[in-house]
């Protein structure tokens, strides 16, 4: 067995990247069932690719920080399948969620969905890995499902409660909390062995590689969180003003009125 740790700073970072995919992610949605249907599918369609691309960014990004005694490498087609997979199974969820009647059962599917496309992504993303095999116990595959499921219905009810800001923003942090510890339970559980002459024929990502596509696609999530954070702040400042306007008396039974010398009066 290979001794494993992991970077403090990189654990961090994948923690803060799920929480921004989230935000983004779900900030879109708000209002989407008041749109036409055309804006809604391209509002979803969007949604699906941050979040999707948020848990796949995420994993990648702690994957970055795991720190082995010897280099591995990553196969390039089945780590691009591990992304795919998560924006479909999270693109279905959101069909579920935004073009069904919304019920607890629907939400209680949506956010299963989600879960397993967590999981999905993770184990997928984990076989890619090249020179070493990754080794998973039946506690450990278990305390996972039952985890990541158990979490992303959570954050859908959270979520899709009530269709407010507060409720977007803990469902924030609940869809960000989920998949953070889905990946660090599923790798508590995970332990590595060498694997001698395991050379691939065909070209590996490497850790270098890798960085530049993670920071790529965290670079692109980072700027629709702030696009979505300054929209999200403004319509909650004019909210807030709106509310606080005084109320603006109408005249109903009296009009202003000019006579032929052009003054003004008031006529019942």
């Amino acid at each position: 067995m290979l001794d494993v740790s992991h970077n403090p700073m990189l654990v961090m970072a994948s923690l803060a990247v799920s929480l921004m995919a989230g935000f983004t992610g779900l900030s879109l949605l708000h209002g989407a069932s008041d749109m036409s249907l055309e804006r809604r599918k391209l509002v979803v369609s969007l949604s699906a690719i941050v979040l999707g691309g948020g848990i796949w960014s995420m994993h990648f990004i702690a994957m970055l920080g795991m720190e082995l005694p010897i280099d591995f490498y990553y196969d390039p087609l089945t780590t691009l399948i591990s992304a795919l997979v998560a924006i479909l199974v999270v693109g279905l969820a959101l069909l579920v969620l935004h073009f069904r009647e919304r019920t607890w059962l629907s939400k209680a599917i949506a956010g299963a969905l989600i879960g397993l496309g967590i999981l999905a992504m993770h184990y997928l993303g984990m076989s890619g890995i090249r020179r070493c095999l990754p080794l998973y116990t039946v506690g450990g595959v278990t305390v996972a499902v039952l985890g990541s499921v158990a979490l992303s219905i959570g954050a859908v009810w959270i979520a899709y409660g009530q269709r407010t800001k507060r409720n977007i923003l803990l469902g924030t942090a609940c869809f960000g909390l989920a998949v953070f510890a889905v990946h660090f339970v599923a790798m508590a559980g995970t332990s590595f062995v060498a694997v001698e002459g395991a050379e691939d024929l065909f070209p590996l990502i490497d850790n270098n590689l890798l960085a530049f596509i993670v920071t790529l696609g965290s670079f692109l999530i980072c700027g629709g969180f702030l696009l979505n954070t300054a929209t999200f702040a403004i319509a909650e400042s004019n909210a807030r003003q709106a509310s606080l306007a005084p109320d603006v008396p109408v005249e109903t039974e009296a009009s202003v009125v000019q006579d032929e010398n052009g003054r003004s009066g008031t006529q019942k």
